[in-house]
């Protein structure tokens, strides 16, 4: 780890950030961690030591172009943790012995607003308005005042579920962040959390909670010293008994009103923590390593000897990359100890190694092309060949996808009898080919009727006319890239294909948060963008871009005298754009009181700043012109 460690150190501070955000998105979204928790925790305690101005927060809270920005009334913070004896001690004290102990779920936050409206916890401060968090079963009425929840799936309902691969948690949020409804909503729950602006005690605001409707887990409320102490040892049987997944205990302070006298650090509320429980483990024996290809990597699979843990059978763990087995030291025959991460995802954490135990056998080719096997630099072991046949089924997978190409009615299915097909005639790693299919050859590719494939053919042909070219760049399956990062560079080259295969070369690293991984990825790919622009017909920008020269760019800081959501929707309706942070396109910057470090930031930029007054005029001359 020593080594990685020097690597990161020595990078540029945006391409650290832009390793944080691959890393999140690995862990939170493909359930494919790419680095180990320890080694995660400490990249990020190094990059916000040396940059307290702006701290980094995983990017799973921050919220996207996919779904409307709701600023929250009150912050959502996440909780402090402990985990030992004194830090339970310490908080008792600290709450006079007078708590409401809980299951902390593991869920996804969401606040429920006296409207209806129900938002993603976001940053804390701003999340999105989830549309489909309406049909979980059962929410009751809105209250008042806003209603923190955790939305997760029960433990005896995520065993039921055909072919989860993920943890509850990560299908939870999956689901519930799809834009339109599906059927797996019924496999989501709730489980109210408190009541957010609220002044009464966290026990009374529980009982409020129940008798008007909503769900809340069993909870136990501690008023004296001896009740608190004596409790240590039974905390751990209140989460086992819970039916929603958990991930640790919430000790709340019973007294009325202290949310508010304690106050709250950048990231927490001062009224409760979070105590996380060590890990059940059992010791087992290994047996095998399995090699399991994904995008472009193949992930290391542990198989052992199997061993009782949750309640469940395990026998396989996924090892991630090399670096977790180098540093774990394991060998076949191996003992090893083996964990739940978030009571669902075995982990191997431990190895002894004996006089019999056999060093792993790393692949050395590709069994899919023959091809040299690499090391990249997040230590996975990979297939570079650009030609690889198991590659272009990945490309497919993405061309067709929703968020690329979305071609309708070619299914996962469907993308896998495209690219046997492929391979079948020789075609290369080319899945922009599809394009070039006639209706006999989806015909035969597809197994289907002359109609049917017809039906499929105009389906692909009707996605080459006026392309979104930053989808039609995500299409192009760029390792690393999301559509997010691929929106802010067609952006950045105003929307023209040609512009981006001639400059990005020389003017990537120009493009806000773009590094030198990005700029690799894309650069070595130039060549294959190119060959795919060919078969598109025509390009066409999103309208937001037909409007960008009357557009401008608005910031808000400091306290206002109305909600900042007031100010952020009166900005959108005027047909502007509201930035959460100060970049080199803010045209202006909204001061309220106690303006902070964007203030003198936007001075230093020589960014117009305006008073809410002078926010509201400005917009009513725009609209008179």
């Amino acid at each position: 780890m020593e080594d990685i460690k020097n690597k990161f150190e020595k990078l540029k501070a945006a391409e650290q950030i832009r390793l944080l955000k691959l890393w999140d998105d690995a862990y939170y979204n493909q359930d494919n961690p790419l680095v180990t928790d320890e080694e995660y925790d400490y990249y990020v305690a190094y990059y916000n030591s040396k940059h307290q101005d702006k701290k980094y927060t995983s990017s799973l809270g921050n919220s996207s172009d996919d779904f409307k920005k709701f600023t929250h009334q009150y912050p959502v913070l996440s909780l402090a943790k402990i985990t030992t004896k004194e830090g339970y001690d310490e908080y008792g004290k600290k709450f006079d012995y007078n708590v409401v102990v809980e299951p902390k779920i593991d869920g996804l936050t969401v606040v429920y607003y006296p409207d209806g409206t129900l938002v993603s916890r976001g940053n804390g401060h701003v999340g999105e308005i989830l549309p489909n968090a309406k049909f979980i079963m059962g929410l009751p009425k809105p209250l008042d005042k806003p209603v923190r929840i955790e939305v997760c799936i029960d433990k005896d309902v995520y065993v039921t579920i055909p072919g989860a691969n993920k943890n509850a948690r990560n299908l939870a949020a999956g689901i519930l962040r799809r834009k339109t409804q599906t059927e797996e909503i019924k496999y989501l729950t709730y489980y109210a959390y408190n009541i957010l602006g609220s002044d009464l005690s966290e026990e009374n605001q529980l009982i409020t909670l129940r008798q008007n409707g909503f769900k809340i887990v069993d909870y136990v409320k501690l008023d004296s010293d001896e009740r608190y102490n004596n409790y240590f040892e039974s905390l751990s049987t209140l989460s086992d008994v819970c039916l929603a997944p958990t991930d640790g205990i919430v000790i709340k302070s019973n007294l009325p009103e202290l949310a508010n006298s304690m106050g709250m650090t950048a990231h927490h509320p001062n009224n409760m923590v979070a105590f996380k429980f060590e890990s059940q483990i059992a010791e087992t024996t290994l047996t095998d390593i399995e090699w399991s290809m994904g995008r472009t990597t193949f992930t290391p699979v542990a198989i052992f000897n199997p061993v009782i843990l949750g309640g469940s059978t395990v026998q396989k763990a996924s090892l991630h990359n090399l670096n977790i087995i180098n540093k774990l030291g394991l060998k076949i025959g191996s003992k090893v100890c083996v964990t739940l991460k978030n009571e669902i995802i075995p982990q191997i954490i431990s190895c002894h190694n004996s006089a019999d135990s056999i060093c792993i056998t790393v692949p050395e080719s590709c069994p899919y092309c023959g091809e040299k096997l690499c090391i990249n630099s997040s230590e996975e072991l990979e297939c570079q060949n650009e030609e690889c046949p198991h590659l272009l089924l990945n490309d497919i997978e993405r061309l067709v996808s929703k968020e690329a190409m979305d071609i309708n009615g070619i299914s996962e299915a469907k993308a896998v009898d495209i690219y046997n097909y492929m391979v079948s005639k020789n075609m290369g790693r080319f899945a922009f080919n599809l394009y070039n299919f006639n209706v006999d050859k989806i015909q035969e590719a597809l197994s289907c009727s002359y109609s049917s494939a017809s039906i499929f053919y105009n389906a692909i042909q009707k996605t080459r006319i006026n392309v979104d070219p930053a989808r039609f760049l995500y299409a192009c399956n760029v390792p690393n890239l999301g559509l997010n990062t691929a929106k802010d560079i067609m952006k950045f080259f105003d929307y023209d294909i040609q512009k981006f295969l001639d400059e990005f070369h020389d003017k990537a690293l120009e493009i806000d948060g773009i590094g030198e991984i990005i700029k690799n990825s894309i650069t070595n790919r130039l060549y294959y963008i190119s060959r795919c622009s060919l078969m598109i017909n025509s390009f066409k920008a999103p309208e937001i871009v037909n409007k960008k020269s009357a557009a401008k760019n608005f910031v808000i800081t400091g306290t206002l005298k109305e909600p900042r959501k007031y100010y952020e929707d009166l900005i959108t309706k005027h047909g502007h754009v509201f930035q959460k942070s100060i970049t080199k396109t803010t045209d202006y910057l909204i001061c309220g009181e106690k303006a902070g470090s964007k203030k003198a930031k936007a001075e230093k930029m020589g960014i117009t700043i305006l008073t809410e007054e002078e926010l509201i005029n400005k917009l009513k001359e725009g609209d008179q012109k």
